[in-house]
């Protein structure tokens, strides 16, 4: 239900799902993984994302070297403001699994935050490329015309 649920962009309910699931599977990396994510890209309270670190790193104790989590991990400190961090995440990310639109979305944001314009450029320039998810696409072309590249 929660995938569905974020499929169709009720991301309260994912969240309230994976909660629900995190309680009775306290040890599953995808739970742990997957709810941080969703704290990370919807929730402004800093608890939550604190909560969320938490999370993806027992996901990534549990399954080290995975490098969906590791981008979350990046994810949730970047938006924790941990930008040298995030962008150590998500490099390590990379250089596991170069392909996914999403990771060079995230580093493109995270490089932005960090004043790293070539990074940037290269980083949308990857996610624009990919054709596998048109969301991830879209917020890459958006996000070139926002930052005027």
């Amino acid at each position: 239900m929660a995938i569905f649920y974020e499929h169709q962009g009720r991301y309260q309910d994912a969240i309230r799902v994976y909660a629900e699931l995190a309680k009775r599977y306290k040890n599953s990396p995808l739970v742990l993984n997957n709810l941080a994510y969703l704290y990370a890209e919807y929730s402004k309270d800093r608890a939550q994302l604190q909560q969320a670190e938490e999370m993806v790193l027992k996901a990534l104790s549990l399954r080290p070297g995975n490098p969906s989590y590791i981008d979350t991990a990046g994810w949730v400190a970047y938006r924790l403001g941990k930008l040298d961090l995030a962008w150590r995440h998500v490099q390590d990310a990379l250089s596991k699994l170069p392909e996914p639109g999403i990771f060079h979305l995230n580093a493109a944001i995270i490089a932005h935050g960090l004043g790293k314009q070539k990074e940037t450029e290269e980083n949308l320039k990857k996610a624009i490329a990919q054709r596998a998810d048109a969301s991830v696409r879209n917020r890459a072309l958006a996000l070139k015309t926002q930052w005027q590249l």
